[in-house]
């Protein structure tokens, strides 16, 4: 590299966040000229993908993860990188019960926490809500805006939970917070790590596998792929590897000299990211340098301490014995005679090609003790963890490969997965990691407001930096681009200073139809409440009701009157009134979606293509008082298509061309008849490479051999849908349509969310999409009196504002739901006789039923 080499950006570090700053600024300004310079010999960071033996002989092999390998739905800036990039991803397994090893104690459970004991399990519980409900309170952009923000910084998050958590439930704590952060909870800021997990949506976002949550989805090929392909779309010849850098120099005239270790070049640019872990700046120089409460704050963010390993099985064994493959360890049971066991957790790591295998970590304290054994003595140690959980013999049988990654030993790493906060140095957080320093800018996972050290976040801090250069380099001639603008460190600082404000306002008790909502479980004094006052009479009902004379339960009310949890409440008489006194308004879905277009407009959140979600109360009840709905799941299509996901896998049995050719315009994973066939006898295709499988009627009877390679949940059924004569429609359903699953938060009530469009759409299209969702999820209703749908709610994030809609006008009518469904049933039954005479009723019968 020569000594008078001049560009306008560069950039420091290849990972994620560095390679999206470079690709977007080359996006937005493709006449700059960017360098990115990496230290180590490859690109991707904290991400790492490898080709693993899967096979004895060692001439088959697989792409696992050893670094970062989930993203979820929810991170909205990964996800659409990954769209963008034309990558697909695949669920992480969870079914089954999971295994915790708590105190020398294994036991098997099937809900999200550990059952034990009694004791621990009400322990969990408690300290998991008083926990989110902290999280609930800290702005992730500036945590000192947080009430008591100074008592919870200078405190660790053990002392924090100290008061609450007893014996029984301080391993599952200690084991969660080492897998999260991979330190102690001793170790870490308890300010720090509300702000992290608020970042996230919650501490049981970050532990779980749910939809949502950080454990949902794997990359297919690896997620080292990112970086790979983000190289190819700025150049390889403007990534430089193997080039550390050394010193940066600030000159008066705005020029700034990067000197590099490698021949000690010397390179000229006006701007520079600095993209790499906040413990890796500390090492170069600064002239002027770094301002005091930056170094400050660097110095006191300690990474974690993590390793990483992958054992490969030729069968996953513990599938068929029911076990998802997850473990949570605290240590406790120990060999070799170190004070602490090596397994801090275990997962389902079998690949989108169907290697099975299970991925572990080992975090905190286990990673600094076991970090100095030999690579066989941690080996051992581990496989005689897995010995106990799942049997020593499936172990020794069905091993392939282990394989390991240490990222203390990382260079330019140091440790994974993020750099944690000490106690006292909150302080400095916001301008100490995001702002820039003159000419500098500064663009880390760790410097994200949102899901801070992920992938996700690495997207969104190189959008910021990439922004900020870009609004700088800016004539003052030239029109501003409201979708950089809004994403600078200056304008998200004043930005979010104004909503805390609104939130402080809002909580001081102001009832404003503007008050932001956040969204948190009932506490049990409203449950309470909630169930006195079902018993109340309504005030529209007259005396003379039989019903409300004998003060039954109000739920069972007249065919024109609709049930509402506020019932009960008075109506106001004028636009200002306490919400705890009167019932909520509710707005015409016109209205709401205005109000909503109005907040996410270019001069406000500049977010117009920021989905819109509709959260549907549900009435769970039926005729009978002791029996109730069970949770709804289905799929809707709606008249007006909008992409938010990769669309689904989908195998189609079939064998008639026009159905073979269906599938090819839908873009059906795979479909055929007899080599199809032959791949799941084989075992080629499992679970993990669909999401559903659809069946022509004419070819049903020869696959129903298959029922023990295909999860019932899976396998075609007409009562789902996925054994239909329309094949077309089955496939345009499964593909294109929106998954969708209810949640109760009572024994007779459910809440269902699900996004019906984009905020931009013609409101002409998300009015009969909002339609579409009523009239599917009403179907799941069952024979009684009243509506399925009791209420509605419409809101646009990142917008905090949420609106009830009077969803009256899109309710069918009972008798309607009732017709739908019968007159579908007996249409699909007529069908599937007439197309496969072969299919009896007793083979309809004898399908497992729809849950």
């Amino acid at each position: 590299m020569a000594e008078e080499t001049i560009v306008d950006v560069i950039v420091v570090g290849a990972g994620i966040s560095g390679l999206y700053a470079a690709y977007r600024l080359q996006q937005k300004a493709p006449e700059l000229k960017i360098l990115v310079l990496e230290a180590k010999d490859r690109v991707g960071g904290r991400t790492l993908t490898a080709d693993l033996k899967t096979s004895r002989d060692g001439n088959e092999t697989d792409r696992f993860d050893l670094g970062g390998q989930w993203v979820t739905d929810t991170q909205e800036n990964i996800t659409a990188l990954l769209n963008e990039l034309e990558l697909e991803t695949y669920p992480q397994y969870h079914t089954g019960k999971s295994i915790a090893e708590l105190c020398r104690h294994i036991k098997q459970y099937a809900l999200p926490i550990p059952f034990i004991s009694l004791l621990s399990f009400l322990e969990s519980i408690y300290n998991v809500f008083r926990l989110e409900n902290l999280v609930s309170t800290v702005p992730t952009w500036n945590p000192m805006m947080t009430r008591n923000a100074d008592y919870l910084d200078q405190h660790t998050l053990a002392d924090l939970m100290k008061p609450c958590i007893r014996n029984s439930a301080k391993p599952l704590f200690a084991a969660a917070v080492r897998t999260i952060f991979g330190c102690e909870p001793e170790q870490l800021n308890a300010l720090f790590a509300l702000t992290y997990a608020q970042a996230s949506g919650g501490f049981m976002r970050l532990t779980l596998t749910d939809p949502g949550c950080a454990q949902e989805k794997k990359i297919k090929g690896g997620s080292q792929q990112i970086s790979q392909i983000l190289v190819e779309r700025i150049g390889t010849e403007h990534v430089r590897l193997e080039t550390p850098v050394q010193k940066i120099v600030q000159k008066e005239d705005g020029t700034i000299l990067v000197t590099t270790t490698q021949n000690q070049a010397t390179i000229q640019c006006r701007k520079v990211i600095l993209a790499i872990p906040p413990s890796q700046i500390i090492p170069i120089q600064f002239e002027p340098m770094l301002p005091g409460y930056k170094r400050e704050l660097f110095k006191h963010m300690p990474i974690g301490s993590y390793l990483k390993f992958i054992f490969i099985f030729d069968k996953a064994f513990w599938r068929e014995d029911g076990l998802s493959g997850e473990v949570v360890s605290d240590g406790s049971f120990t060999s070799l005679g170190l004070s602490i066991g090596p397994l801090t957790y275990l997962i389902d790591g079998t690949s989108s090609n169907g290697t099975p295998a299970l991925i572990g970590f080992i975090g905190g304290r286990c990673a600094s003790v076991w970090t100095s054994v030999t690579f066989e003595e941690r080996r051992k140690a581990l496989t005689e963890c897995l010995s106990r959980y799942f049997g020593g013999h499936k172990i020794t049988s069905h091993l392939i490969e282990y394989v390991e990654k240490d990222w203390n030993l990382e260079p330019y790493s140091g440790g994974c997965p993020c750099h944690n906060v000490t106690t006292g140095s909150m302080k400095d957080f916001v301008d100490g990691l995001r702002k820039p320093f003159t000419n500098i800018h500064f663009a880390s996972t760790e410097t994200a407001s949102q899901w801070m050290g992920y992938m996700d976040g690495a997207v969104d801090a190189g959008r910021r930096a990439a922004s900020e250069i870009l609004v700088s380099f800016r004539d003052n001639n030239q029109s501003k681009d409201y979708e950089i603008d809004s994403y600078t460190y200056e304008s998200q600082n004043k930005r979010m200073a104004s909503l805390f404000v609104r939130q402080l306002w809002s909580g001081i008790g102001c009832s404003s139809i503007l008050r932001p909502t956040v969204n948190i479980q009932p506490s049990i004094r409203t449950k309470m409440v909630r169930r006195v006052n079902r018993h109340r009479v309504p005030t529209h009902t007259k005396p003379s009701d039989r019903w409300a004379q004998k003060k039954t339960v109000a739920r069972i009310m007249e065919a024109d009157a609709i049930y509402d949890d506020e019932f009960a409440k008075r109506k106001p008489i004028d636009k200002i009134w306490l919400a705890k006194e009167y019932p909520v308004r509710s707005w015409s879905l016109e209205t709401v979606l205005e109000w909503h277009r109005e907040m996410v407009q270019p001069r406000m959140l500049n977010s117009m293509d920021s989905f819109v979600w509709a959260r549907l109360k549900l009435d769970m009840t039926t005729p009978k008082k002791t029996k109730f709905v069970e949770n709804v799941r289905g799929l809707v299509t709606f008249p007006h298509y909008f992409e938010d996901r990769p669309r689904k896998n989908v195998v189609l049995f079939c064998r008639l061309p026009e159905h073979i050719k269906a599938a090819e315009k839908h873009g059906a994973y795979m479909s055929g008849y007899t080599e199809v066939i032959k791949q799941f006898e084989r075992g080629d295709v499992t679970d993990t490479n669909y999401e559903y499988v659809l069946c022509a009627p004419d070819v049903y009877a020869d696959i129903l051999h298959l029922r023990k390679k295909i999860s019932k949940d899976k396998f075609p059924n007409p009562q789902y849908g996925s054994l239909h004569p329309n094949v077309d429609k089955m496939l345009e359903k499964f593909i294109r349509g929106k998954e969708y699953q209810s949640v109760k938060y009572e024994e007779a009530r459910g809440i269902l969310e699900l996004r019906f469009g984009i905020i931009n759409m013609p409101q002409e299209q998300l009015i009969e999409n909002f339609q579409a969702l009523i009239e599917q999820v009403s179907t799941h209703s069952q024979t009684k009196v009243g509506p399925f749908v009791t209420g509605c709610s419409v809101y646009c994030p990142p917008s905090t504002e949420e609106f009830r809609v009077d969803v009256t006008p899109f309710l069918p009518s009972d008798e309607d739901v009732i017709e739908s469904k019968e007159l579908e049933k007996q249409v699909v039954d007529d069908l599937i006789k007439k197309s496969a005479p072969e299919i009896g009723d007793d083979i309809l019968k004898a399908l497992p039923p729809v849950k």
